[in-house]
């Protein structure tokens, strides 16, 4: 599930905004039923960042993976079923070549294993 960042972020934040957290409350009470291991991926362009709090790209993309983890137990999704990681800019959908292009790969993705399980360790590492 691909989740552009324009719609869930502010430029360069990882505050989730009022649509995202609409869209997490549908998305968690689906997945709060559904027993598998959940990795929320952070993306972002390939243009530096513009904020003296968020120095990286790693920083940021991980901080909006780690806030759409945040709401998502604070909705009931059992936190042992999820990990956040961020990608920055090394993970794109498209050739970072125009701006059209360049908001595409910003985005937080939830892959969703088939595989059910109660935590996200032993799907991880065994």
């Amino acid at each position: 599930l691909d989740m552009k960042a324009g719609l869930i972020f502010g430029a360069g934040s990882y505050e989730l905004t009022n649509e995202a957290v609409a869209l997490l409350i549908v998305v968690s009470n689906i997945l709060k039923d559904y027993p598998a291991p959940i990795l929320v991926l952070g993306n972002t362009d390939d243009l530096p960042t513009n904020s003296s709090q968020i120095s990286t790209n790693w920083h940021l993309s991980s901080m909006r993976a780690s806030s759409v983890v945040d709401e998502l137990i604070y909705r009931g999704v059992d936190s042992k079923r999820l990990a956040p990681i961020g990608f920055a800019s090394e993970n794109p959908k498209v050739r970072n070549s125009n701006d059209f292009a360049r908001a595409q790969n910003r985005r937080v993705t939830l892959k969703i294993s088939k595989q059910m399980g109660a935590n996200i360790h032993d799907y991880l590492f065994n």
